[in-house]
């Protein structure tokens, strides 16, 4: 299953991930899917193996970590296998083992708007 997630770069979706996008609830399964889009980093070729990078997010206040499987068959084509939400534990040990996504705070649904002078 083909599907164009970026202009910018290619990815293609295991059924399996998009399966877990469709069943969280929309506005989360959006936050998740422009987070990866901005921080999945350019992972090396490997034909054999996947790799596995956790991501945090904010729904509504509330921390939702999650875990993405990728595997990259070659330079040109990066497939999104699947995607696991976690608990926070489980997130701390993907990052005691460095591999997990930037943290980053405009990923908070719904967006704080803070009065900054």
């Amino acid at each position: 299953m083909g599907v164009k997630f970026s202009y910018e770069k290619d990815y293609d979706f295991d059924e399996v991930f998009l399966e877990t996008l469709y069943n969280a609830p929309q506005t989360l399964s959006l936050v998740v899917a422009l987070y990866i889009e901005e921080h999945l980093p350019d992972l090396p070729v490997n034909e054999l193996s996947t790799h596995l990078m956790a991501g945090l997010v904010y729904h509504f206040d509330e921390p939702v970590p999650f875990v993405i499987e990728i595997t990259r068959p070659d330079e040109y084509l990066t497939i999104l296998t699947d995607l696991v939400f976690i608990d926070m534990d489980e997130y701390l040990d993907f990052i005691n083992l460095k591999l997990n996504l930037k943290i980053d705070e405009r990923f908070s649904y719904p967006r704080l708007v803070t009065n900054s002078k």
